[in-house]
């Protein structure tokens, strides 16, 4: 797609789509995605979800292209909370560049550290599509390396190809097969009213427990269905029949 025309930057997308939606595994999805982000100086991809309080970094990826000692050093100095990345993907609704991101040093220290890590390990720059939730972004799909170039006609085909991955990985990503999924009744009904559009502290009200309490349940049902953040639970248990709306 590099250095083609608008033209042809869409039908290589189109043809990147078709191949994915005939996939039948995770990590044939991502080779197919990695090999069209390469070819614009990419050397790594992530699918990742936005972490919620006491989340770690295996708790939201969804899947990844990465260099082993690069994502074991992320997850060892737990930079997912600190990356200036992450906590700009939480407001955006675009797609955007990591260069047009503001560290905001000052307010947090560490994420001057995460971006010259990020740059000693070989990405320098890199390209971010928005997962749209309910309320904004819910997940992201990362691609970045040393030198790498995004024309402007080839935004729109990574954004496409990144929305039609995600769903397509999330979709093939195991996940409970019966009704139940192991959650509790509690359990259950803090997915209810999360999916009724209620915050942690609003169930807590109407549950009479506390807001750390409703959290603590969301955060284990999260991990019984094996979701990378709350949406995605809650879209879960309503597919597997473990909720109702």
């Amino acid at each position: 797609m590099r250095g083609a025309t608008v033209r042809d930057t869409l039908r290589d997308a189109l043809d990147v789509v078709d191949a994915t939606s005939r996939v039948s595994s995770v990590e044939e999805v991502l080779n197919l995605v990695y090999d069209a982000v390469s070819q614009f100086g990419c050397d790594g991809l992530m699918l990742l979800g936005l972490p919620e309080y006491g989340q770690n970094y295996h708790d939201v990826v969804v899947g990844k292209r990465l260099p082993e000692e690069w994502a074991r050093t992320y997850e060892q100095r737990q930079y997912l909370h600190s990356d200036p990345i992450v906590r700009h993907l939480r407001g955006a609704r675009k797609p955007f560049e990591w260069r047009d991101v503001d560290f905001h040093s000052e307010r947090f220290p560490r994420s001057g550290e995460v971006m010259h890590v990020r740059a000693d390990f070989g990405f320098r720059n890199g390209f971010v599509v928005p997962i749209p939730g309910p309320k904004g972004a819910s997940a992201g799909v990362f691609m970045g390396g040393q030198r790498p170039i995004f024309p402007a006609q080839a935004k729109p085909a990574l954004h496409m190809i990144s929305l039609y991955a995600f769903e397509k990985i999330t979709d093939l990503r195991p996940r409970p097969r019966t009704p139940d999924a192991g959650l509790t009744v509690r359990e259950r009904e803090v997915l209810t009213w999360t999916a009724a559009g209620k915050s942690a502290w609003e169930i807590g009200e109407i549950l009479s427990i506390s807001t750390r309490t409703v959290n603590e349940h969301a955060q284990t049902a999260m991990r019984k269905l094996g979701a990378a953040n709350r949406t995605h639970a809650v879209a879960l248990a309503l597919r597997d029949g473990s909720i109702c709306i």
